[in-house]
């Protein structure tokens, strides 16, 4: 499905490719459980918080990134940059912050793969690959937004920097990290 478009937009593609499988699993999770629940007359097993977190999560990134008008995975600054970086805007063109910036969507997707991969045996090998890609992204795109800020921090006036201690923070904050 991503194929045509992996060479312009590597990084896009690896995130909705990776979404796209976390949905599967939960999906296939929740089947799951329903069939334990009608097997066991209906008992609920509320042991799995973790799970029905991480399949929350999945939902909730699932609807944010894909079903959105417009689409928020296709305004990510990502392949741009050649790196994850930034924050999603809403309609009025503001920051929307409210499941974080791009570089924390793709950690907490990460995350939620290496949980999601403890209760899917079957998926288990290719939910903890795209797990692992994706925190390496991240671990990449941290590195590089750092450079960046440090370019832009050093490229101010003397005076500006001893003005603006936190100014460091402050552009690596614009790049989508805290």
């Amino acid at each position: 499905m991503f194929k045509p478009f992996s060479e312009s937009h590597p990084i896009r593609c690896e995130v909705g490719a990776a979404l796209l499988a976390a949905e599967a699993a939960t999906q296939r999770l929740a089947l799951r459980a329903l069939n334990e629940m009608s097997v066991s007359g209906g008992a609920a097993d509320n042991s799995r918080e973790e799970l029905v977190g991480a399949c929350e999560q999945v939902e909730a990134l699932n609807e944010y990134l894909l079903e959105e008008q417009p689409s928020r995975i296709d305004q990510m600054l990502w392949d741009a940059a050649g790196y994850i970086r930034g924050w999603f805007l809403d309609q009025n063109g503001r920051i929307d912050a409210r499941l974080g910036s791009c570089p924390e969507v793709v950690a907490t997707l990460a995350g939620a793969l290496w949980t999601l991969s403890t209760y899917a045996q079957n998926w288990q090998a290719p939910l903890e690959q795209y797990a692992t890609r994706l925190a390496s992204l991240v671990r990449l795109a941290r590195e590089k937004a750092e450079l960046e800020a440090r370019g832009r921090v050093e490229s101010q006036g003397w005076l500006k920097r001893l003005a603006s201690r936190t100014s460091l923070e402050r552009e690596l904050i614009s790049l989508g990290f805290r």
